[in-house]
């Protein structure tokens, strides 16, 4: 974990599941907040968010690197085999199997699909 993400994720943080088959990345402070949100759900929704958010999460604490050990269900979730991305996105880090982001950069993250995104904002 890049030394500058390891300063908003504290000392400790939680790894699970992200969108678009990535593995997102929270501070303790942010996943007890989701935490919070989704025990608030309906029971009927908040059971499939549970199984899918929490089921295969892990709780993280960095060695003197900033490494950390990821399950190899999540690494089979992001198809992690060797390089990776980390992205620092808002209010998560997200993490990419290099070939994935490399496709999601050419694919989405174009000047087009920025400007209306911006557009959307009123940006």
């Amino acid at each position: 974990m890049p030394a500058k993400l390891r300063e908003s994720l504290g000392d400790i943080y939680y790894v699970t599941r992200g969108l678009d088959n990535c593995i997102a990345v929270y501070s303790a402070d942010k996943w007890h907040e989701l935490e919070r949100k989704v025990n608030e759900l309906p029971s009927s929704k908040a059971r499939h968010v549970q199984r899918m958010f929490f089921g295969l999460a892990q709780q993280c604490e960095p060695d003197a690197q900033g490494r950390i050990s990821l399950t190899q269900s999540l690494r089979d979730y992001a198809y992690l085999e060797r390089d990776a991305v980390v992205a620092g996105v808002s209010d998560r880090v997200e993490i990419w199997s290099a070939s994935r982001w490399d496709e999601l950069e050419s694919n989405t993250m174009t000047a087009e699909n920025l400007a209306a995104a911006m557009d959307e904002l009123g940006l």
